[in-house]
């Protein structure tokens, strides 16, 4: 098979491989605090990687009177297939010329051969021992950085606070810098709830009046609120080629997750999956951390985790999404039409790109469980539920300081005669 970074592809959803982010540190769904600094044996790889690829760059560098020097690396991703090797996605500094330009480059890194060697613990001092150096090959690529339209694509029902702050980040991020993005706001009508549609609508007046109508769009739809319906309604007026972004209300987001929705997402190729961080109830967090502070950019593990497992937002191009058959509309109530999508991408030829997202943070909101909802579905609410409660650390903390529930047992056994006899004999 010819050099790649798709050779893997993935039969179920379990399967897909993410990608960590790399920068001055590592950032990676696996860890419970996912960022950390890049250990030594990663170190070394990207060094070498980024040195034989320069030598690639500058095999004919003295015919062409140029030679291209390396600055430094601003970010990049990374990950290890098992069955193939170490795949690389970077970013770097170099100089062409004595002009600095930046160059993204694509290398794959495969396994060396199966080697059976002594213990170095064990083995004798005087016995050498060689890594050999593993092949690769690489591409690289011009800036990426398109100015192609992000169409945002945001289902609403009620919640006019968090709207409102919704439209304050849009608006600080994307409207006062006339970034390439256009709003496509889908409202359910309800008599019931005509009070909201009211105030929410008058929030979008507000910035249409003030930005101009072209960019804010408010498609209105009768019945109940279903999500799936809502993301087909948004994008409906949309052309073939309109890159579309699937997004919550309760997102916050900087100009740099822009550049990397856009990035990731290749039309007929790949759509992109970020990862996202998730805020913990600010009311544990400010009542046992040490730190009260919730700023939106605090990515430690006391104020929250990275949701690793959700597909509630993708970025894809409409012909791709129309191409796997579209979103399932038939779902009702909380949630299962972004898995139904996502297994639907991991079946076709489309890659999925899953990574680390610094710039994308789930403000926390209470999770309201219907209890009409399907099994199913009412057991993945209530694990959303405990989930953005608090971290294991946390709420074992708390159990620790409350005496009538870390001593029960003890309690128990002290009272009841019968668990005193079993728990002597065991």
């Amino acid at each position: 098979m010819i050099p790649s970074l798709t050779k893997y592809k993935p039969k179920v959803r379990d399967e897909v491989l993410a990608w960590d982010y790399l920068s001055t540190s590592t950032m990676s769904h696996r860890n419970l605090n996912p960022k950390r600094a890049i250990n030594t044996p990663l170190k070394h790889a990207l060094e070498d990687n980024i040195n034989q690829a320069l030598q690639i760059m500058n095999r004919n560098a003295r015919q062409k009177g140029r030679t291209i020097y390396y600055k430094d690396l601003r970010y990049g991703y990374h990950r290890v297939s098992p069955l193939y090797g170490a795949d690389y996605k970077l970013n770097l500094l170099i100089t062409y010329v004595r002009a600095p330009i930046r160059r993204h480059v694509y290398l794959h890194q495969t396994f060396g051969e199966v080697k059976f060697i002594e213990d170095p613990f064990t083995a004798s001092p005087n016995i050498e021992y060689k890594a050999s150096n593993s092949p690769f090959t690489f591409s690289s690529f011009g800036q990426g950085e398109s100015l192609e339209i992000i169409h945002f694509i945001v289902p609403l029902a009620g919640k006019v606070p968090v709207f409102k702050r919704f439209m304050q980040n849009y608006e600080e991020v994307c409207l006062k810098n006339k970034e390439m993005t256009q709003l496509h706001i889908a409202v359910f009508n309800s008599e019931s709830d005509s009070s909201s549609i009211k105030s929410l609508m008058n929030i979008v007046g507000q910035y249409q009046k003030r930005y101009g109508g072209a960019d804010i769009e408010v498609i209105y739809a009768d019945g109940t609120f279903n999500r799936a319906k809502a993301l087909d309604i948004g994008m409906s007026g949309l052309s073939e080629d309109s890159l579309l972004f699937f997004v919550v209300v309760d997102i916050l987001f900087d100009k740099f997750a822009l550049f990397r929705i856009r990035y990731n997402t290749i039309k007929n190729i790949q759509v992109y999956y970020p990862i996202f961080f998730s805020q913990y109830n600010p009311l544990l967090v400010c009542t046992i951390s040490d730190s009260c502070d919730i700023n939106w950019t605090n990515f430690t593990s006391d104020h929250g985790y990275w949701r690793s497992t959700s597909t509630g937002m993708v970025s894809t191009y409409k012909r791709d999404l129309k191409s796997v058959g579209g979103l399932n509309t038939s779902f009702k109530g909380w949630g299962k039409e972004d898995g139904a999508l996502y297994k639907k991408f991991v079946e076709s030829n489309l890659t999925i790109c899953r990574s680390i997202d610094p710039g994308m943070v789930h403000v926390f909101h209470q999770v309201i469980c219907d209890i009409n909802l399907k099994k199913d579905q009412y057991n993945m609410c209530k694990g959303t539920e405990k989930n953005t409660f608090g971290s294991q650390q946390q709420i074992s903390n708390i159990v620790f300081s409350i005496p009538d529930i870390f001593y029960r047992i003890e309690k128990e056994i002290r009272l009841n005669p019968f668990i005193r006899f079993f728990s002597f004999k065991k």
